[in-house]
């Protein structure tokens, strides 16, 4: 299982994976997807799913078993911080049967060896901390104070080259806000 916290994101990464699997001598029927909306070749080796669906699996291990299950990558795992959905994560963490070996992937996770000392102790889980600190793409940071998003963004996008500050990200922490922050 490959889980992400997003649909698009989990649409993104079904294709990167069928990529893959073709580079690595496997067919692209061998991943397939399950969201709440979409099944891509359900029954593939290798699926990518929301953590919702992991977890829900998991509390129907009559219906899918996990014995057969060697692997789980858990994409953007710092949801596992999130206050109203972070708890699939810490219950899917729970219920994995121990033979299931375990990845997660996080470049904004905070506190990770704390983190991963809690998970061998409450959950049994001996995980392995490996980090990078090297960025591909620089990051600068500017300090906004009282000015709103909206003044900040026609700030950034206005000027010359030299001076604007695009392409940028803006993350937002749900669809709702994303939406209100592209209006």
């Amino acid at each position: 299982y490959y889980t992400t916290p997003l649909i698009a994101l989990t649409e993104q990464k079904l294709t990167e994976i069928q990529e893959s699997a073709v580079r690595w001598g496997f067919s692209p029927e061998d991943v397939g997807l399950v969201t709440g909306n979409r099944r891509v070749n359900p029954g593939a080796k290798i699926l990518v799913v929301v953590a919702e669906i992991l977890f829900n699996r998991l509390l129907h291990q009559e219906a899918f078993d996990f014995q057969d299950v060697s692997g789980v990558v858990m994409d953007e795992f710092h949801s596992f911080n999130d206050r109203e959905r972070g708890v699939v994560w810490e219950l899917s963490l729970g219920l994995l049967p121990k033979h299931v070996r375990l990845m997660l992937l996080s470049a904004t996770v905070g506190n990770a060896y704390p983190f991963t000392s809690w998970l061998r102790s409450a959950h049994d889980r001996n995980i392995e901390l490996v980090e990078g600190r090297e960025r591909k793409v620089p990051l600068s940071y500017l300090w906004i104070g009282d000015q709103t998003l909206n003044d900040t963004i026609t700030e950034m996008t206005s000027g010359d080259e030299e001076t604007r500050r695009v392409p940028a990200l803006i993350f937002c922490f749900n669809r709702e806000q994303c939406w209100t922050v592209a209006e």
